[in-house]
């Protein structure tokens, strides 16, 4: 990817005079954060060790996830063979009991609160079992010039044209970078359609489940 973009910026990419080796590394890189981020295409799982007597996990707790966690978008008790149904903490408070949060039990409903807190009710009163979870995060920062974003190929060119755009604005050639953002738009959308595809994909299976 490096060698894509000097070879457009027609650099040399062993002794570059405009962009050096670090600025285009890094505007690659914010182009790859970028669609990571509005796309949310990177999907990893995780496992939540249950506390005694714990209503609310933290979700940005390294201790709990070690990656940087952008949307929970299942979780499941292997206990009870159940996904666990999401309900807001208002509804809780308005439909469920009143003391829906000193409730023991295996846990089916899951409360989110905030961006990291997930609530899950009712909760264990030992220390035992865990939650499954399928959410999105941030991937891996590219750091070798032989690496390639974790999407599908066909969008790999989408942080060539993003870094395009940013080191040609960064020359105050602002149509020129504008040009390529435009081009950068639209893998940016093109990848957000197919992740919409798969996540519809996989809520139609864990309906059926």
């Amino acid at each position: 990817m490096q060698s894509e973009v000097f070879r457009r910026v027609e650099e040399d990419s062993t002794l570059p005079v405009r962009f050096s080796l670090q600025t285009v590394q890094d505007a690659i890189n914010d182009g790859y954060e970028e669609m990571s981020a509005e796309s949310e295409f990177y999907e990893r799982t995780g496992t939540i060790t249950l506390q005694a007597n714990t209503t609310y996990y933290d979700l940005s707790d390294p201790a709990i996830f070690s990656d940087d966690i952008l949307t929970l978008r299942a979780v499941r008790n292997p206990q009870t063979g159940r996904w666990l149904r999401f309900r807001s903490y208002r509804d809780m408070d308005e439909h469920a009991t009143r003391a829906w949060q000193i409730a023991y039990g295996e846990s089916d409903i899951a409360i989110l609160r905030s961006l990291w807190w997930l609530g899950v009710y009712p909760k264990v009163q030992l220390a035992a079992g865990i939650l499954s979870t399928r959410h999105s995060a941030m991937p891996p920062r590219m750091t070798l010039a032989t690496d390639t974003p974790a999407f599908p190929e066909e969008y790999h060119l989408g942080p060539v044209e993003y870094a395009l755009s940013d080191l040609w604005c960064q020359s105050r050639q602002f149509r020129k970078g504008d040009r390529y953002y435009q081009t950068y738009q639209n893998y940016l959308l093109a990848l957000k359609e197919y992740v919409d595809r798969r996540t519809s994909t996989a809520g139609e299976m864990l309906i059926g489940r």
